[in-house]
């Protein structure tokens, strides 16, 4: 199985990356306010100049994060889904395209989220629809990460439940889910039991721990949290697909 990592500040790291076994970077995409630049043309272009450096130093795209929208700022506009949907889906549609360009099958998304869970839910069920024609055309796989809300809040996407409602929903090859083990823990989820539940939904990991209540992003084997000899055994149950993602 493949092993990856986020990527690095400096790309002059990549090849130490691939002498030290990694095989892959999970690259993330620019901050909500870079609209303008990433619907541009040079921004393609940027993105591709740097895939192929990543492949040049013998490495792969594992994974791709896309922007998202931060939990501790004031909402889009008047603070309707609206506002969110006319913002930020031509962002993930011109994402998911460069991904595919990259040959990258895995895009990760933070939700949509506001206080109700159902208008919350409502919401990212048009936003997934509006997402799956091109998800098939450019044969990408969505997947929903788990997250908090602000101050460590429910974002009605913590638990696998919340997860699983919605590949239930659209049972689409192109839509599965991203287990952040930090943010399980950050949640007070148990990632094991959250793995279990998810089966084979489970298409992407962001593996580090974390103190309850905080996101720290720590190296999961020295925060011994987490039995990680167990969860390993259960991706193999579940037979997991990907990569193993240290974020």
């Amino acid at each position: 199985m493949d092993v990856s990592i986020k990527e690095p500040r400096h790309e002059s790291l990549y090849l130490d990356l691939r002498r030290i076994g990694f095989h892959g970077i999970d690259v993330s995409f620019p901050a909500w306010n870079q609209r303008q630049s990433i619907l541009s043309e040079e921004f393609e272009t940027a993105m591709m100049e740097k895939y192929k450096r990543i492949v040049a130093a013998g490495l792969k795209v594992s994974q791709a994060h896309l922007t998202y929208y931060p939990c501790h700022i004031p909402p889009l506009g008047n603070g309707d889904y609206a506002a969110y949907e006319d913002y930020m889906l031509p962002i993930f549609k011109r994402e998911i395209e460069l991904i595919s360009k990259m040959n990258c099958k895995i895009a990760v998304i933070h939700l949509y989220f506001e206080e109700s869970k159902d208008k919350s839910r409502a919401a990212n069920l048009r936003l997934i629809e509006k997402l799956l024609p091109v998800l098939k055309e450019q044969n990408v796989i969505l997947c929903i990460e788990n997250i908090y809300a602000a101050e460590y809040g429910d974002a009605h996407l913590s638990t696998a439940e919340d997860l699983l409602f919605y590949t239930d929903h659209f049972q689409s090859d192109h839509l599965g889910i991203c287990l952040d083990t930090g943010h399980a823990i950050t949640r007070r989820q148990d990632p094991i039991a959250m793995a279990t539940k998810i089966g084979k939904d489970l298409k992407a990991l962001h593996l580090h721990s974390n103190a309850s209540g905080k996101d720290l992003h720590l190296p999961p084997l020295f925060v011994p949290r987490v039995d990680w000899t167990r969860f390993c055994t259960v991706l193999r149950e579940i037979r997991y697909p990907g990569a193993f993602n240290m974020e």
